[in-house]
């Protein structure tokens, strides 16, 4: 596969008028001009070769290296400026593009104007010294001198064209300058709105954690104390029942020992009244008597001899 050949650059110098755009606006090309997005498409279109863009590369400084490519580009001819303005346009250097253009024009608008002013005095001085044989010339004189007005006419127009519309892209690249600076603060507070969003949203949920927490608490102690309750009603109707037997054992005890005293007592009286030696009452008895006088008589009967209740006939 054959080698792919470089393409010799052009040699030689630019044109006057592009050499005095150039100078006029050197100043600017050295400060804005970003020489490593340009040399590609200056190798591209093959105005620069290896050689000028390592000699270029060589400096470390912006401007130098910006000093360098401009003194390359005064040596290309004028293909190599109209590569360059249109490297410019290509790689975002819009405002030194319609600097040069506009440049251009103004310096052609000179050249003609004073081209015209030349011709003028020479059609004068002709008009003064004429001959027969000089009339052709005058008026191919006159006719360039007309299509010169008209071309500086037109120059005239797109030149105040070119100074409003430098001011229209002046204006916006003020308003593009302030948009940004709105879009980067914009840009932060939205940054801070985000971070204080997401603080907020870390907050809630550990909130929320928290509360959940405390609600299992809640509901484990609510069940918790549910089943003590349960149990202390369950032990509190045991114990109830367990005291209600107790109770009906001591009273089943209590009537039946009632019943054996009354027993005894009826039978201790049937002997006193069958002339048998009284037999004193027993501490039992005594303590039954009292509380029978106290509770008052029992079946319609008395408590006897030593009881309250009325006497037998």
């Amino acid at each position: 596969m054959p080698l792919k050949t470089e393409i010799v650059p052009p040699r030689g110098q630019v044109t006057d008028e592009q050499q005095m755009c150039l100078e006029w606006n050197r100043t600017l090309l050295l400060k804005e001009l970003e020489s490593d997005c340009i040399l590609p498409l200056l190798r591209r279109d093959g105005i620069f070769d290896a050689a000028d863009e390592e000699k270029v590369l060589s400096k470390q400084v912006r401007s130098e290296q910006n000093d360098i490519l401009l003194d390359i580009i005064e040596n290309r001819t004028s293909r190599g400026f109209d590569a360059f303005l249109s490297a410019l346009e290509e790689t975002n250097h819009k405002r030194a593009a319609q600097r040069l253009r506009g440049s251009m024009l103004q310096v052609r608008r000179d050249s003609v104007t004073q081209l015209t002013e030349h011709v003028l005095e020479v059609d004068n001085e002709s008009e003064v010294s004429s001959t027969s044989s000089h009339e052709n010339e005058i008026l191919q004189l006159r006719e360039i001198i007309q299509q010169l007005r008209e071309e500086n006419s037109q120059l005239v127009e797109k030149a105040d064209l070119l100074e409003q519309a430098e001011e229209k892209i002046s204006t916006l690249e003020e308003q593009i300058d302030e948009l940004y600076d709105e879009n980067a603060a914009l840009k932060r507070t939205l940054k801070e709105m985000r971070e204080e969003i997401d603080e907020v949203k870390q907050n809630a949920q550990i909130e929320k954690r928290s509360f959940e927490t405390k609600l299992r608490n809640l509901q484990t102690d609510r069940e918790m104390d549910k089943k003590a309750f349960e149990r202390n009603v369950v032990r509190m109707n045991s114990m109830f029942s367990k005291l209600q037997g107790q109770l009906s054992d001591v009273e089943s005890k209590l009537e039946n020992k009632m019943d054996r005293n009354q027993s005894r007592l009826e039978s201790s009286e049937n002997l006193n009244v069958s002339g048998r030696r009284p037999q004193f009452p027993t501490r039992e008895l005594v303590l039954y008597r009292e509380k029978s006088s106290r509770a008052g008589p029992r079946d319609g009967k008395g408590a006897g001899k030593f009881g309250k209740g009325p006497k037998k006939p």
